[in-house]
């Protein structure tokens, strides 16, 4: 004679509930871990940019002297193509145009980090921009300054990325980065918002505030803090204390 064995099992109402939750939970979390990944995607872009062309400017003095020597500066599109084919041997460029449109890159009036926009500062149209297409996908874009390299100027023109073309958002300090200037005698590319090896003089961290910041002293953090936090809690951080969100 065999006993009766009692079968449990979940009823349908349980297996919906244990769904439901883990469709809550799945809501609340995969939206952070998503953009904590493109986070870490764009510290990575930025700081092998950062190398790649501040080695870049080093080779290209190597190969033709001082910066200043380079040839004649004027704020026009010929001193940005000058400039441009000095680095090129040393960069993987697809494309090099200027002010006008470039093949695979039509951003012209970028967004600052508040939102703001203003054509009479930041133009890539303007004649004194010059832009080179890389052949993965990032853009160089190349600021001359309405002076003359001498011993005179504090910059001979200034180095920008844009780290994803036209995929956007098109903001500075979330997808293009100042990086620095080139001076006159001492061609080291900068990082903006954080000189030489003391980031903590950055002049203006309120820049990297997206409330009420345009955005331009934010390549330091990025890559010396190795992280895109700002954009969360700008007021909680600061360059000597707290250097995330969590």
């Amino acid at each position: 004679m065999t006993k009766n064995k009692r079968l449990t099992a979940f009823t349908l109402a349980e297996v919906l509930i244990t769904l439901a939750i883990i469709g809550v939970v799945a809501a609340l979390t995969l939206p952070t871990l998503i953009q904590d990944a493109r986070d870490k995607a764009t510290v990575s872009k930025v700081k092998k940019m950062w190398t790649t062309l501040a080695n870049a400017v080093k080779m290209a003095e190597v190969h033709n002297g001082d910066v200043a020597d380079w040839g004649e500066y004027k704020m026009d599109q010929a001193t940005g193509k000058m400039i441009a084919e000095k680095l090129k041997p040393y960069l993987k460029v697809d494309e090099m145009c200027g002010s006008e449109g470039c093949k695979h890159y039509n951003v012209t009036t970028p967004l600052f980090l508040n939102g703001d926009k203003d054509v009479n500062d930041v133009d890539f149209s303007k004649d004194n921009y010059y832009k080179m297409i890389l052949t993965d996908g990032s853009v160089v874009i190349i600021r001359v300054y309405d002076t003359t390299c001498d011993k005179n100027n504090a910059s001979c023109f200034t180095l920008s990325i844009d780290i994803n073309g036209d995929n956007g958002p098109n903001i500075q300090g979330r997808d293009i980065f100042q990086l620095g200037a080139i001076q006159y005698k001492a061609a080291t590319l900068k990082i903006l918002g954080g000189y030489g090896e003391n980031p903590v003089t950055t002049p203006d961290w309120a820049s990297c505030d997206p409330k009420r910041g345009q955005g331009w002293y934010c390549t330091a953090w990025v890559i010396y803090k190795e992280n895109l936090d700002y954009l969360k809690c700008a007021e909680k951080l600061s360059w000597s204390g707290k250097s995330t969100c969590k």
